[in-house]
């Protein structure tokens, strides 16, 4: 039974169909019937477990069972080699598999559990769903890595799997029961660009996303509906077992038909085959399988053999699992058609790959014709090839494939410059999909071209199967990195205490150095090695990481926080320098973080200036107390000054004065200790103002003269530019001068005209006056200048 034999191909609409038997299986199980069954995205995987909700019969097995409140998951390969057994804490609301083939189990108190069960014991990391609101959790579907609840409040959230942000509510569809049954159209499948709901109540179809819900009446209810693997079609089957076949966006019914016209029991499950056919699965009263096609066709496949049936859909096909065997049910490749079709390959009308399989026959049975069938191709010839070559990729039997590729290579000898590309890939590629499907993973030429090379080699983890992983990666030119850490860590996990650090060290250095020189997944494998208390281990690996930006954090969760200093300085990465010295002010009282700093002399120079950076504009406190402890006077002084300028009144003198202080006690900054103290004086007395000017034109603007007096008689007030030996009071009469000017007080002004003699003449009153715009006034003071510049100052006028 293969894709390949046409004695099991069926024709629907269109296309042919073909089952094929993928494993046989040795299951001690009677029934599939008491269990549940979830598939890995890639079929690498399947997790069994007892159904509590739907109490049955007892059975036989000897699958080890539990309490129904602490039911066992058993994860098997698609081969049925027992990986794992797990232990639910208790049932499971939802099982599945993550994109990284991790299981995913939803429990009903808002907790999900992810389990890696790659190593002899699983490990398993809990979540737990913050809501706003305590409540449980009713349904759940699980998708690649998103995660979608149904609560007991019959609302719809969505999250991602490992992520700790809140989860996005759907928008809500005013439900009062909860669904028949509902599906979810990934963010990457839905034409919104948004995770939508689909989800069948009572007589209509409701499609809702985080922004909104729409409501489809479809006239009758609906008990179970499934998306297609494309995500482009949704299918539907009302209790009348109507099936009804619709686009995702519920914008066009495409096909309806009666199921009730092939079959009156009701199906257990409504699965796809593909993208293209619904699968039909029964149990009552015999196992078997109806697929039914875009139009309406359908065919039955009985499994007379088996006692009972579970679907689970890919993207090429549709996997049936029983306790005796796995078989793989799939639209019959174009390329297979057209190599072993019915048509009589002897025949002209043959296609010519069929007939290019035909002339490769003939030549291994020692036939004289070959040559002349090969040569009645003609112009069909490079076809012919070409369509072997796929039809190999397509098959499962390695022995067919190699049939195929040695007729590929007979017929390109006809040929005088054929460029055997094609066939290079494709032998490649089964080298790989067969030994893949040696240790159960059934993997397909359509899944294995969406994979990309990290996720097929991680397939293998699970199994332990690190020499295959490896030899897979070089194949694919692909980093054999996350084997080697996966390897590595299992080492770890399975090696005695007895075992010196250093003894384990050698063994993976050696083994990971044999591999590649290139590594870069030594903090993984530190991070291991520290979890399981062998910290000198940890610290052996850290030391080889060449990415600071992974051996800083590790040090950090390991608390040795000086050395991650050190490494994040040798790095020059300043937010690694800032990160740590972050996290030591945090672990560390404020007196001992300096001291750290100051211990490490100037090594951690680099990472002081930083933390003055940015304390600077962030931590005024702690940079002043840095300064402090680093006996940095004159830095301390600024920082007081710099402060003072956003103070005012005594505050502000007091910063001053703090300022003063410190240049006081050092010996270069006389000078700006004695620039202090006057200024301190200076806004003591002139009440806060920030020179002798403000103070004196604040005194003379509200006509205070004995209080600017009193501060020119206290203070040097001299122009800038002039000697500073001459006491003139050329800054006083300016000031005044200006004052009463603004003032418009020309009686005043006149008062300080004909008063003593002015030291500064009286072309600044002409000045003065000429822009308060009282040029007459003006006039009359031009006359009180000197002769020789009157003239010149009329003109002006």
């Amino acid at each position: 039974m293969s894709v390949e034999d046409v004695s099991e191909w069926e024709f629907i609409g269109n296309k042919y169909y073909a089952r094929s038997a993928i494993y046989q299986y040795g299951w001690d199980l009677s029934t599939l019937k008491p269990y549940r069954l979830s598939g890995s995205p890639l079929s690498s995987a399947l997790a069994i477990w007892r159904d509590t909700r739907n109490p049955v019969s007892y059975t036989h097995t000897r699958l080890p069972e539990n309490s129904p409140s602490q039911p066992f998951l058993h994860i098997f390969s698609a081969d049925a080699e027992h990986l794992a057994t797990i232990t639910s804490p208790s049932a499971p609301v939802s099982v599945g598999f993550s994109s990284a083939d991790e299981l995913v189990v939803v429990l009903g108190d808002l907790q999900y559990r992810v389990y890696n069960y790659s190593g002899k014991i699983p490990i398993s990391t809990t979540h737990t769903i913050p809501l706003e609101t305590p409540t449980t959790i009713l349904d759940a579907r699980i998708a690649g890595d998103s995660l979608v609840i149904l609560t007991a409040e019959l609302l719809f959230y969505h999250l991602h799997l490992g992520c700790l942000s809140r989860p996005t509510r759907v928008a809500s569809m005013d439900l009062s029961d909860a669904p028949a049954d509902w599906a979810v159209v990934s963010a990457a499948q839905s034409h919104t660009g948004l995770a939508t709901v689909i989800a069948a109540t009572d007589n209509v179809v409701h499609a809702a996303d985080s922004l909104s819900c729409s409501t489809h009446p479809l006239n009758t209810p609906h008990t179970a509906i499934t998306l297609s693997p494309n995500g482009r079609f949704i299918a539907l089957l009302a209790p009348s077992l109507i099936l009804s076949i619709m686009t995702s966006d519920l914008s066009r019914l495409l096909t309806r038909f009666d199921a009730s016209s092939i079959d009156s029991y009701t199906p257990d499950q409504l699965v796809w085959c593909g993208s293209n056919a619904i699968g039909l699965v029964y149990n009552e009263p015999d196992p078997r399988l109806w697929l039914v096609g875009p139009g309406g066709e359908h065919v039955l496949y009985p499994y007379h053999d088996c006692s009972s049936l579970k679907a689970l859909s890919t993207m090429s096909s549709l996997l049936v699992v029983s306790p005796e065997n796995l078989q793989v049910v799939q639209k019959v490749p174009e390329s297979v058609q057209m190599v072993f079709g019915e048509t009589d390959a002897g025949a002209l009308s043959a296609p010519p790959s069929r007939m290019l399989l035909h002339a490769h026959s003939l030549l291994e049975n020692g036939s004289s014709r070959s040559d002349d069938v090969v040569r009645s191709i003609g112009q069909g010839l490079l076809e012919a090839i070409d369509g072997i070559i796929a039809a190999a990729g397509e098959v499962y039997v390695p022995s067919t494939q190699r049939s195929l590729l040695k007729a590929a290579q007979y017929g390109w000898q006809y040929l005088s410059d054929y460029n055997s590309d094609d066939f290079i890939k494709t032998a490649s590629t089964l080298r790989v999909l067969n030994a893949y499907r040696s240790v159960g993973i059934p993997l397909s030429k359509a899944q294995f071209d969406s994979s990309d090379s990290s996720a097929l080699i991680q397939l293998l983890l699970p199994r332990r199967r690190w020499g295959m992983a490896i030899d897979i990666a070089r194949h694919l030119h692909s980093p054999p990195d996350a084997v080697l850490v996966h390897w590595a860590n299992a080492k770890i996990h399975a090696s005695d205490a007895s075992v010196p650090d250093e003894e384990l060290s050698l063994a993976i250095v050696d083994m990971i150095l044999s591999v590649t020189k290139a590594f870069v997944g030594w903090s993984d494998v530190a991070r291991v090695a520290h979890e399981v208390g062998r910290v000198s281990l940890a610290t052996k690996m850290l030391d080889r990481e060449p990415r600071a930006s992974e051996v800083v954090p590790q040090l950090k969760r390991m608390k040795e926080d000086r050395l991650a200093l050190l490494k994040a300085i040798e790095s020059s990465d300043p937010d690694l320098i800032i990160d740590v010295l972050l996290h030591l002010r945090s672990r560390l009282t404020l007196g001992d973080f300096f001291k750290v700093l100051e211990d490490g002399g100037s090594i951690y120079q680099p990472a002081k200036a930083l933390l003055v950076v940015y304390a600077k504009e962030l931590d005024r406190d702690m940079l002043r107390d840095f300064y402090f402890q680093d006996d940095r006077r004159v830095e301390s002084a600024k920082l007081d000054l710099a402060e003072a300028e956003q103070l005012d009144g005594d505050a502000k003198i007091g910063k001053v004065r703090s300022a003063m202080r410190f240049f006081s006690e050092e010996k270069k900054s006389a000078f700006e200790s004695r620039a202090c103290d006057e200024y301190q004086r200076l806004l003591h007395l002139t009440n806060g103002a920030t020179s002798v000017n403000d103070a004196i034109r604040d005194l003379l603007g509200r006509e205070d003269i004995k209080g600017a007096e009193k501060i020119k008689s206290t203070s040097l007030v001299v122009l800038l530019d002039e000697p500073t030996e001459t006491r003139y009071n050329n800054r006083w009469w300016y000031l005044r001068m200006h004052c009463i000017v603004e003032k418009r007080n020309y009686t005043a002004l006149e008062q300080l005209a004909s008063g003593k003699k002015s030291p500064i003449g009286f072309e600044p009153f002409v000045k003065a006056l000429k822009k308060a715009g009282n040029k007459k006034l003006a006039v009359e003071y031009i006359r009180k200048c000197e002769p020789k510049r009157q003239q010149e100052l009329l003109n002006g006028m």
